[in-house]
């Protein structure tokens, strides 16, 4: 009886270590993700800067290292409304920039919207 006692206590201690040890891994990809999507954002950002000026929706993938990830763009006019600030002038010379990097996995997805102005 005493056999199987330490024999449950072990098993339970044993799965114990393993879901930990599973979490851990999980975290770590979970904080690479939150760790590369900015970067890669910031760099599609640059990429986009040197590109149409026009409302365009693309995707693509990143290379290299990055070989996993994927992007995706949407460049559309801002609306007069939408600040209820801006004149309709500035407005009409305003480019958002909605901008999402998707993980290997596709459970992770990182999400930027921000504006370009065009003079």
């Amino acid at each position: 009886m005493e056999i199987m006692v330490s024999l449950l206590i072990l098993a339970v201690l044993m799965v114990s270590l393993f879901r930990m040890q599973a979490s851990s891994i999980e975290l770590a990809r979970v904080s690479g993700f939150k760790q590369a999507a900015p970067l890669l954002a910031a760099q599609q950002i640059s990429r986009l800067e040197l590109g149409p000026e026009e409302p365009v929706e693309n995707s693509g993938q990143f290379e290299g290292v990055w070989s996993g990830y994927q992007w995706q763009c949407r460049l559309s006019s801002a609306d007069p409304g939408e600040s209820g600030i801006l004149s309709q002038d500035v407005s009409q010379k305003l480019i958002r920039i909605d901008l999402e990097i998707i993980g290997p996995s596709h459970a992770d997805r990182f999400n930027l919207v921000t504006w370009r102005y065009v003079p």
